[in-house]
């Protein structure tokens, strides 16, 4: 044991990549701010109390039993769990763990220093972050697949065989996540590239991928996961929301000056080897690069299947920093003193270490604790209208009212009518004949929107009363 700790110790290199991935770790912890985690928490909470998996609506009045096909829905009891047992600050580190393991699998596969895992470190965050930077979330998870599948063709030329893992992968990623259709055109790509550039299992190939493909419908919706899926592309409406808008408008997350700088590393590379293996990943860089610039979601999914190529790049790298007599000595200082500022500024800066509801809110919709417990004390009467972003939190809380609109409602569709388009069309583009239709009795919205601000100091749309306010949440009553 002695012997064991005298080589660990005696092993710089090995103390300094310890220390790198601890500091990444530390860099991917953000507040827990995911707007949806009311309603996963009630959907992971019915299907473990009920043993059903929750497929009509039963929290919105303006769709009620619309059958739902929640293609997250694995994920659910897996969120509700964590949250039980860790709170906000478990679902916290838990998107900081597997943001780390989406990192960490596909660089563990090149013979990089510490030195070249901090580099591609410090892009991987930087591009990664508007994915990240909300804790534990559906995409976060889907993330980690993603990082599997660059795996998977990482190690097909050593071992064909370990293709035979995708149908496998394809199954599980299909009741986690959506995202599992762009994992569909990708690897479509890379076998396509395979198919005729090599020999190995060439005629197994197809079949590989038709196995992979079907395997996605065994999931409680089957073939309606895909039509889910359609929606987010056919959808107008979707760039009113934060995370579908394109990158480079006011997006302070986004990082655009990183992300050009990324791209024009990988495409110097790629163009100056030109090899023919590279195939691949010129086709996937070149959609993920016109996806991630459209919405800025995608983002952190371009991070992740270039982290092959950018590891690729910086392994061939030749630089011998440690020629210089104060390498060691130094680099061990910036990465404790990057340490330090994590762990007594970075993360003490939003109370992560006793980050509770009230932080919860402040952070991501500037939903109310208050105004919750208000509501369960006076429940709502008649039809009632709530801020979109704060819908999910009050679901999670148990109001004893049906809501107008939630996360969950932004492609829902029947017979031509969409709640997500009412409700942009009375919220956003101020069409105040929409509201009226709905007879609204009460409303959950910020005082200071102009909505809000209609309801308090004008009679525009009858007279009505503020009677509960925090902060900027209001709860306004119809007299």
């Amino acid at each position: 044991m002695q012997a064991y700790f005298k080589n660990f110790f005696g092993d710089k290199e090995k103390i300094l990549t310890i220390l790198v991935y601890f500091a990444l770790f530390l860099y991917l912890i953000f507040p827990y701010s995911d707007k949806d985690w009311g309603w996963h928490l009630k959907y992971g909470e019915y299907l473990l109390k009920t043993g059903k998996i929750l497929t009509s609506d039963i929290f919105s009045w303006t769709m009620p039993g619309y059958q739902w096909a929640n293609h997250s829905w694995a994920y659910d009891p897996l969120m509700y769990f964590l949250y039980k047992n860790t709170g906000f600050i478990g679902l916290s580190v838990a998107g900081a763990i597997v943001g780390l393991l989406t990192f960490y699998i596909i660089v563990k596969q090149f013979n990089l220093s510490w030195l070249k895992i901090a580099i591609i470190g410090f892009f991987f965050l930087r591009l990664s972050e508007g994915g990240l930077n909300e804790g534990l979330r559906s995409q976060v998870v889907g993330g980690l697949f993603f990082s599997a599948l660059m795996v998977i063709f990482i190690k097909y030329r050593q071992n064909p065989k370990i293709i035979y893992f995708l149908p496998l992968l394809f199954l599980l990623w299909a009741n986690f996540h959506g995202t599992f259709l762009l994992g569909l055109l990708i690897t479509g790509i890379f076998l396509t590239y395979y198919f005729f550039s090599e020999k190995k299992l060439s005629f197994v190939l197809p079949l590989v991928f038709l196995i992979s493909f079907l395997a996605t419908f065994i999931n409680p919706f089957f073939h309606k996961i895909y039509l889910e899926g359609i929606r987010h592309f056919s959808n107008p409406y979707l760039k009113e929301i934060s995370e579908w808008q394109p990158s480079v408008l006011s997006c302070d997350y986004c990082n655009v000056p990183t992300v050009f700088i990324y791209l024009i590393l990988l495409a110097n590379f790629l163009f100056k080897k030109r090899k023919l293996e590279h195939i691949p990943h010129v086709a996937v860089i070149l959609i993920l690069t016109y996806l991630g610039f459209s919405s800025r979601r995608y983002l952190s999914i371009l991070a992740i299947v270039t982290l092959p190529v950018a590891s690729e790049i910086i392994q061939n790298l030749n630089f011998k920093p440690e020629k210089f007599r104060s390498y060691l000595f130094l680099s061990f200082l910036a990465i404790l003193v990057l340490i330090e500022f994590n762990l007594f500024s970075r993360l003490p800066g939003f109370n992560f270490y006793k980050y509770n509801e009230y932080n919860y809110c402040f952070y991501s919709s500037g939903c109310s604790s208050p105004v919750a417990e208000y509501l369960k004390k006076h429940p709502p009467k008649g039809n009632g209208f709530n801020f979109y972003n704060t819908g999910g939190y009050y679901i999670g809380k148990d109001i004893p009212a049906k809501l107008f609109i939630d996360g969950r409602m932004h492609l829902w569709e029947k017979d031509g009518y969409m709640p997500f388009a009412e409700y942009s069309q009375i919220f956003y583009s101020r069409n105040y004949d929409t509201w009226k239709k709905y007879n609204i009795k009460w409303a959950l919205i910020p005082v200071n929107s102009d909505l809000g601000i209609i309801l308090l100091n004008t009679k525009k749309l009858e007279a009505w009363s503020l009677e509960y306010q925090d902060n900027n949440n209001g709860y306004f009553v119809r007299k």
